[in-house]
């Protein structure tokens, strides 16, 4: 009776303060950020780029009728709003902001526009296929999975001149895009999914071109490399998730400046994998600054080398921190079917570098 009692408490518990619980029993933190925003913003020149975002995003938002533009909208300075991202489902840590179940058909083409806009054909594709995977999870009361407990919020007015937010995601997503004049950040954004195999792929996953990356890179090292590079035979959990903002990465493994130009080449394909989901008018300078910085870039990889997909690996440089962090459920799987992915620009998290915070 005692154990029925307790499981049962436990219920009630999650119901009424779901994220309490899950902090409890799963350690997460989505706390909010401390850092000052400024009150007032310099103008910035925008691009064609930032007209085609806001021209979109103002198109969707004027099919919004008061009580969804009451849930989309929130302050610039909300950051409460701003770092309330997870890789857990609704049921367990509760978002903010307008529920794509609550969107028309219509509605939902228009958000489709600005997501193809902010992001590349390869970053929208692979949002699709990750509503796709959320939608074939089995819908157990109140974990509330599937892709209509996904999220839309914008945080400030969408302008060309001015900063502002928009933010998409749920369960294994998170799309953190801060815009301000010309310059976009997508940092912090989450990807992965559950499962990552689907009958549309054929025998494909939805993270095989990363896979390949991965495969080119390590194929490339010596044997002296490799062993540099292969920090733990453990794998590793995801280090730099949803409230780890600031945490400082640790540099393990091998660094740029030991490898070849061939390898570091074959390493700026494996940071692109990743990148490479951002528009292609920002993924370029992204992708620039990496590559001017490659020599103090650090790659590491905990697990086994020949297993890919299986290991965790980590990619740590000034300008970009990604990480790989399968989710291994038995040791007798074939392949991964749970992934949680992170890419991070340590000196533009949230647009932060780009001077709309107190700190200079």
């Amino acid at each position: 009776m005692l154990p029925i009692l307790i499981v049962g408490v436990t219920v009630l518990a999650f119901i009424a303060n779901p994220r309490a619980i899950t902090s409890v029993f799963f350690g997460v933190n989505t706390e909010p950020i401390s850092l000052p925003i400024l009150s007032t913003f310099e103008r910035k020149a925008p691009d064609e780029k930032t007209r085609k975002i806001v021209t979109a995003t103002k198109a969707f938002l004027a099919t919004l009728d008061r009580a969804q533009l009451e849930e989309i909208m929130f302050e610039f300075a909300d950051h409460r709003q701003r770092t309330n991202w997870s890789n857990f489902p609704e049921g367990m840590i509760p978002r903010g902001g307008l529920k794509l179940g609550k969107l028309s058909p219509n509605q939902r083409g228009l958000l489709d526009d600005i997501l193809k806009q902010v992001l590349s054909d390869r970053g929208f594709e692979n949002i699709q296929r990750q509503l796709e995977t959320e939608d074939t999870l089995t819908k157990l009361p109140f974990m509330k999975y599937g892709s209509s407990h996904f999220y839309v919020a914008i945080l400030g007015e969408p302008t060309m001149s001015l900063p502002w937010m928009l933010q998409f995601g749920g369960h294994h997503l998170a799309i953190n895009a801060t815009i301000y004049g010309a310059d976009l950040s997508l940092s912090p954004m989450l990807t992965g999914g559950q499962p990552l195999h689907l009958s549309s792929l054929g025998s494909a996953s939805i993270v095989d071109d990363e896979i390949l990356a991965l495969k080119a890179f390590i194929g490339s090292l010596t044997a002296e490399q490799r062993a540099i590079a292969n920090v733990s035979a453990v794998i590793a959990d995801l280090q730099h998730g949803p409230g780890k903002f600031g945490r400082k990465a640790d540099r393990q493994g091998i660094s740029g400046e030991a490898l070849s130009p061939s390898q570091k080449k074959l390493l700026l394909n494996l940071v692109s994998s990743r990148v490479t989901f951002i528009n292609e008018d920002d993924y370029a300078a992204t992708m620039k600054s990496v590559e001017n910085q490659i020599d103090s870039t650090m790659f590491g990889i905990w697990g086994q080398l020949d297993k890919f997909g299986f290991a965790y690996y980590r990619i740590v440089g000034p300008t970009v921190l990604i990480e790989y962090a399968p989710q291994i459920e038995g040791e007798n799987d074939q392949r991964v079917e749970h992934l949680h992915s992170i890419y991070r620009n340590p000196s533009n998290d949230y647009g932060f570098g780009m001077g709309i915070t107190g700190i200079r």
